[in-house]
């Protein structure tokens, strides 16, 4: 997977094992948490994940709608 904010790109790296045991988290939601591991070499960023969860705002998960611009 690729991550995106306004400072620029940064690589994921899920191992098979991983995605396994949070297949249904990452498939099913548009917002989440993950902790890692960051390694960084020259302008390349990689974040290996380690952990995933759903975010917690104002004490309840964080869910958005879908935007669809086409």
């Amino acid at each position: 997977m690729t991550l995106e904010d306004e400072s620029g790109f940064v690589n994921l790296v899920i191992w098979k094992r991983i995605f396994e045991r949070y297949r249904a988290l990452i498939l099913t939601n548009e917002i989440i948490g993950i902790t890692g591991t960051v390694q960084k070499e020259g302008a390349v960023v990689h974040l290996v994940a380690e952990r995933f969860r759903l975010p917690i705002v104002s004490g309840r998960a964080a869910h958005r709608s879908s935007r669809d611009f086409h």
